[in-house]
Order: structure tokens, then C-alpha cells, then sequence
């Protein structure tokens, strides 16, 4: 079961007081292995992983591009195509062996503070696990002109068998 709730707020004029909260990403070279589930089917084969090679910080990049549309036949929106990938977080953000583990999220939050444009975005993430089963990964969210908003999402965390 999924459930989407928004808040769409009222605009105004407010490009003479524009602030970034960071400079605009610059895709780089990517490393030769995108995640850690290469070869898995499903999710992970229809989104372009380019994991950016030398990021000078110890959170890891990752630009995604959808490579399939949300619906056959209809144009698919930047909104759209950002919610398409930005579920990504949690495992870009791993802070986890995932052959040791198992670290579902239960939730995905995304704040805007403007329209994303294009359709390649990049999340750079990091996950926290606490002592009693239960995480969070939050990420940063940019497109091609610069930073976008943010996201979090609640952990489940197991070990595996």
C-alpha cells in the first residue's frame, strides 16, 4: 500500500532573496560499481546509477536518472521522475552490509524548496543506525542547477539469517 500526502503551498516573488544552501553539483567520473545489489532485478534496473568516484566528502553521491516513464504513453513530470528516484536515499546512504543485513525503510519524507528541473538528480546520503533495530537516512537532494531539498526516511533494521 502506498500513500502520498502533500502540502501545496501558495507562491510568490521571492527571486531577489534566493539563497542556496549549497553550490551546484557537478557530475564527475563514476565509479565502476554504482550499488551494492548489481545484478539484482526489478527497481534497480530501470534507474541510470552513476556513484561519483572522488565527492572530497565521506557522504556518498549518486546522480539517478529514470530510464522508464511512471506511466506508458504520458509524459512523466521532473516532480515525477524525482519521486521515482529519491526512494534511492536509503541505499545510497547505507550504512550497512547488505548481504549482513536487511535495512527496509518504512517511509520516505521529501521537503522542496522549489520545483526540480531536468530529469537527473543526485542524492548524497548517509544512514545512522541506532541500538534498538530502528535508522534513518537523510539526504540532499540537487538537479543539474543546484540543491533542491531534502529528504529522511525511518529504518527497519534486521540481521539477516
Amino acid at each position: 500500500m502506498a500513500r502520498v500526502t502533500a502540502w501545496l503551498l501558495a507562491t510568490a516573488d521571492t527571486a531577489d532573496i534566493t539563497t542556496d544552501r549549497y553550490p551546484p553539483l557537478v557530475e564527475g567520473e563514476a565509479t565502476e560499481v554504482a550499488h551494492a545489489w548489481e545484478g539484482a532485478p526489478g527497481y534497480l534496473e530501470t534507474v541510470s546509477w552513476r556513484r561519483q568516484a572522488n565527492t572530497g566528502t565521506a557522504t556518498p553521491e549518486v546522480w539517478l536518472s529514470p530510464l522508464v516513464s511512471l506511466v506508458d504513453d504520458e509524459p512523466t513530470t521532473a516532480l515525477q521522475r524525482l519521486a521515482m528516484v529519491v526512494d534511492s536515499a536509503n541505499g545510497i546512504g547505507a550504512a550497512l552490509d547488505p548481504e549482513a543485513f536487511m535495512f527496509m525503510n518504512t517511509d520516505t519524507v521529501v521537503h522542496l524548496h522549489r520545483l526540480p528541473e531536468g530529469s537527473d538528480f543526485a542524492l548524497r546520503a548517509k544512514g545512522s543506525i541506532g541500538p534498538d533495530g530502528i535508522g534513518v537516512t537523510s539526504a540532499e537532494i540537487f538537479d543539474r542547477t543546484g540543491f533542491v531539498g531534502t529528504c529522511a526516511q525511518t529504518l527497519l533494521v534486521q540481521r539477516r539469517a
